[in-house]
């Protein structure tokens, strides 16, 4: 790591600061953030689009209920977006110290946590109970039991949104296994409680931005690729065609700003809670000074530049 040549300063900034710096960070580094993100969004579209068809191949929703699928859409992009945008937190963990990431790194790093992630947001944290309830539910055209199981699924996940949000921060930046070993100091689970526990209050005010934050860049995504396909086709937008492709490609948008944003918190709580820019600092002095004195020690032992500075010291 580069400790002095980084993207983003390490220093602690204020709410209001972060999402500024997250929307510049995005539009600065559009190209990087986008390939990553898509790495992992093309085939969540993919997935979701043959999942709701396979689910309702005669499209019954359509005379029931037309929300119902965009519900359903929605959910699982909230669901399944740790695990998609996996890419993009390894991307921007190598964009703040400058080093260097290509796409097979980015994807062979996920694979090697792809289990961790699941392990963690389907076991431990119940997604995969709550979606499997919530797509019986959907299969069976149940309109109340499918609200009622998407209200509780969203209810519950939302404690670990607010309470417990940079697990996968952990485990991508700080490489801690789930469970201890000889090498490793302390599980991903003890890191989160000492990480999370730290500035409790401050994290949850962040979640709830990050939501409100999610929510315009929906919205703004949305409403853009409806005046954009309107004016190319001059046509409307059919149902079924809309709500599986530009509903959840605004949705993923906001997902991507939601990812850099808690990037960029994640860092803050280490600074708040660690000094960690402080710790960046010593090291990186320390760095310096190992480097300078090899330089001199080198130099020192040098016949050609000890008589270099003899001659100097003669002219």
């Amino acid at each position: 790591m580069d400790l002095a040549n980084t993207n983003i300063e390490i220093r602690e900034r204020s709410l209001s600061q972060r999402v500024d710096l997250a929307l510049r960070f995005v539009a600065t580094r559009a190209w990087g953030v986008g390939l990553y993100a898509a790495m992992g969004v093309i085939p969540a579209l993919a997935f979701n689009a043959l999942l709701v068809w396979s689910l309702d191949p005669f499209q019954t929703w359509n005379a029931l209920d037309w929300q119902v699928p965009w519900v359903l859409i929605m959910y699982l992009t909230w669901v399944e977006s740790p695990l998609v945008m996996a890419p993009l937190v390894v991307f921007l963990g190598a964009a703040l110290f400058r080093q260097p990431m290509t796409w097979r790194a980015a994807l062979g790093d996920v694979a090697k946590k792809m289990i961790s992630q699941i392990y963690v947001h389907g076991i431990v944290r119940c997604h995969l109970f709550w979606v499997a309830l919530v797509l019986l539910a959907y299969a069976n055209q149940s309109e109340v039991a499918f609200y009622s199981l998407v209200v509780f699924g969203v209810l519950f996940g939302s404690v670990f949104w607010f309470l417990r949000p940079y697990v996968d921060h952990i485990m991508y930046l700080e490489r801690l296994p789930l469970l201890l070993k000889k090498e490793h100091p302390m599980t991903v689970g003890q890191r989160s409680s000492i990480l999370h526990s730290a500035d409790s209050g401050e994290t949850m005010l962040e979640s709830f931005i990050n939501v409100l934050l999610s929510v315009i860049v929906f919205y703004t995504t949305y409403s853009f690729c409806l005046w954009a396909y309107y004016w190319v086709t001059f046509n409307t937008v059919s149902q079924d065609w809309f709500a599986v492709s530009i509903f959840a490609v605004a949705w993923w948008n906001a997902m991507v700003v939601a990812t850099v944003l808690r990037f960029l918190g994640y860092l803050d709580a280490r600074i708040r809670s660690e000094g960690w820019e402080l710790d960046l600092r010593v090291r990186r002095e320390a760095e310096q000074q190992a480097a300078h004195g090899v330089g001199q020690t080198r130099g020192a032992g040098s016949p050609t530049r000890a008589a270099d500075r003899s001659l100097g010291d003669v002219a």
